[in-house]
């Protein structure tokens, strides 16, 4: 002997299930209560997509300083006059005083001073100043440059 099959649940007609559902538009859906979960959704969303885009911006490598640029950046011994006279009298890298004979590189835009050393290995890791974050530019003349170069540690 089999059993009959167990009853629907729930029998609904398709007359009264258009009588019991009011008339729902786009807008009355978004206006009503049931529309949060969507919104939470779109919400996190469109957070995720800008923390994936901040993230990817922060891991972009800073190019390092071509050579070129760096090589036609004339290098400048400093004398004892020059010590006392100079702008900044500190280089912001290695945070050591300039003395007699420090061989240094003055940065053409800004006029800032570092050791040659430090300005080489800050210009591996990228090409920008450490104290003032301009780029470097090597379309400024030679003799515009050596004279500039010279008021600067005069």
């Amino acid at each position: 002997m089999t059993s009959p099959p167990p009853p629907p649940l729930l029998t609904v007609s398709p007359a009264t299930a258009e009588a019991n559902l009011p008339e729902l538009t786009v807008a009355d859906f978004f206006k009503s209560a049931d529309a949060f979960p969507l919104y939470l959704l779109i919400l996190l969303i469109f957070y995720f997509v800008l923390l994936h885009y901040c993230r990817l911006r922060f891991k972009q490598k800073l190019k390092p300083l071509k050579k070129e640029i760096l090589e036609s950046l004339p290098k400048l011994t400093l004398s004892t006059e020059s010590c006392t006279t100079t702008r900044s009298r500190r280089c912001v890298i290695c945070l050591e005083d300039y003395v007699a004979g420090d061989v240094v590189r003055v940065l053409p835009p800004c006029g800032h001073m570092f050791h040659v050393f430090c300005i080489d290995k800050w210009f591996q890791l990228g090409s920008t100043c450490p104290s003032c974050r301009i780029i470097p530019v090597a379309h400024i003349k030679p003799n515009i440059y050596h004279k500039l170069l010279h008021v600067l540690v005069r």
